[in-house]
């Protein structure tokens, strides 16, 4: 099974499976960095 991430890239259930939650951060980070990464209530805050 593939996983669809932004950017089109697509990561095989093998590859993720191996990736720590930290490394799944950095890399959306890499990808996104001027994304939003979270929002609560009416603030919101990027990656950077």
């Amino acid at each position: 099974m593939d996983v669809d991430t932004p950017g089109n890239s697509q990561i095989s259930s093998n590859q993720q499976k191996y990736k720590c939650i930290h490394q799944l951060f950095e890399a959306q980070v890499e990808r996104n960095s001027n994304a939003i990464a979270v929002v609560f209530e009416r603030e919101s805050l990027t990656y950077r």
